[in-house]
C-alpha cells in the first residue's frame, strides 16, 4: 500500500436509496480533509430511476455509479408489487473485495440503518480503520460500530455558508421571536368549554432502553471522566490535546465538541475544574493539557 505517514487511504462508499444527495459536498469535502480518497461509489436499487435526486451529482463529483436491480415481491390479492431495496447488498460486498485488495486502509460508509453493522467489525478486526455517515435518524447499533461517526447535519452545516454558528445572544434571540403571541394575557378557557383529555407523547418505561431516531450526544461528565482515565493509563500529567481527543473519539464514536454550548473551539470542551489547557509556543507549538488543573 502506498501511503506514508499513516496517510488514510479511503473508499469512499454511499448508500444512495437512504441517503439524500444534498450532503455530497459536506460529503466529499470531510473525505478529502481526512486523507487520499481512491474509490467514490454510489450504491442504489434501480427501479424507476436513481433515487434522493443523485443523478445529475454523479459526473460532477466523479461518483461511480453501482446499479442493482431489486427484487420485487408481488402480491396476489391487488396484483401490486413491493419492491426490496438491495443496495446495501452491493456495498457489503464490494468493501470486502476492496479489503482483501488491500489498496486502502480506511473506509467511509455513508448510510443511516444498521445493515453495515456487520461488515464494519469485519473490516476492523482486519485492521481497517471505519468512517461512518449518516444522518441523525441513523441506529446506534451502526454508530457504535464504526472507528469515527459523523452526523450528516453536522457536516452540512460545518461547511456550508449558512452553517455559521449561533452565539448564545442570537440564540436566545431567536427563539423568542419563534414563541407564539399572546397579545399580553394568558388564554383562558372558554365559560361552557369541555376540557378534553390531552395525548401524551411519554414512551412507557419499557420502550426507553433505546431510542433509535435520536442522535447520541455522550454527557459531558462522561467524557471528563474518561479523559481522567486517560491521564491515569498514561501516567502522566500533561498529554496533547489532539491526541487526547484522538482517544476521545474511540470511546466515542459519535463525540463531537461542537455539540456541547460555550465550546467554540476542541480545547475550550476542557472543565477548567479539572483541566488546564496550555496554549502553544515556539518550543511545544501543540496546544496541551494538563490534569489535575493548575492551581491559580
Amino acid at each position: 500500500m502506498d501511503a506514508s505517514n499513516n496517510e488514510k487511504i479511503i473508499a469512499l462508499l454511499i448508500d444512495g436509496d437512504n441517503v439524500p444527495s444534498e450532503y455530497i459536498d459536506a460529503i466529499e469535502q470531510e473525505a478529502t480533509l481526512l486523507g487520499r480518497v481512491t474509490h467514490k461509489r454510489l450504491y442504489y436499487t434501480y427501479d424507476d430511476g436513481i433515487p434522493n435526486k443523485w443523478e445529475d451529482k454523479l459526473n460532477p463529483h466523479s461518483l461511480r455509479p453501482v446499479q442493482v436491480m431489486p427484487y420485487k415481491k408481488r402480491s396476489a390479492k391487488n396484483k401490486t408489487s413491493t419492491v426490496k431495496n438491495v443496495a446495501d447488498a452491493a456495498l457489503i460486498v464490494d468493501a470486502m473485495d476492496i479489503m482483501y485488495q488491500g489498496n486502502v486502509n480506511t473506509v467511509f460508509i455513508v448510510a443511516s440503518d444498521s445493515d453495515y453493522t456487520i461488515i464494519i467489525r469485519r473490516l476492523k478486526e482486519s485492521g481497517i480503520y471505519v468512517i461512518g455517515a449518516g444522518e441523525e435518524k441513523t441506529a446506534h447499533a451502526f454508530v457504535k460500530a464504526c472507528n469515527e461517526f459523523k452526523y450528516l447535519e453536522d457536516l452540512k452545516k460545518t461547511y456550508s455558508a449558512e452553517g455559521v454558528k449561533e452565539t448564545e445572544a442570537q440564540a436566545e434571540e431567536n427563539k423568542k421571536k419563534s414563541k407564539p403571541k399572546t397579545n399580553g394575557a394568558k388564554q383562558g378557557k372558554k365559560p361552557n368549554e369541555r376540557t378534553q383529555p390531552q395525548p401524551t407523547t411519554e414512551k412507557p418505561a419499557a420502550v426507553e432502553e433505546e431510542d433509535e431516531d435520536r442522535k447520541i450526544t455522550i454527557p459531558k461528565t462522561d467524557i471528563n471522566n474518561y479523559i481522567v482515565k486517560i491521564f491515569e493509563q498514561e501516567d502522566k500529567n500533561i498529554l496533547d490535546s489532539g491526541t487526547i481527543m484522538q482517544r476521545v473519539k474511540g470511546q466515542y464514536p459519535s463525540f463531537n465538541w461542537k455539540d456541547y454550548n460555550g465550546v467554540e473551539k476542541s480545547y475550550d470542551f476542557y472543565d477548567p475544574k479539572l483541566f488546564t489547557v496550555i496554549q502553544p509556543t515556539r518550543e511545544h507549538p501543540h496546544i496541551n493539557v494538563m490534569y489535575p488543573a493548575q492551581k491559580k
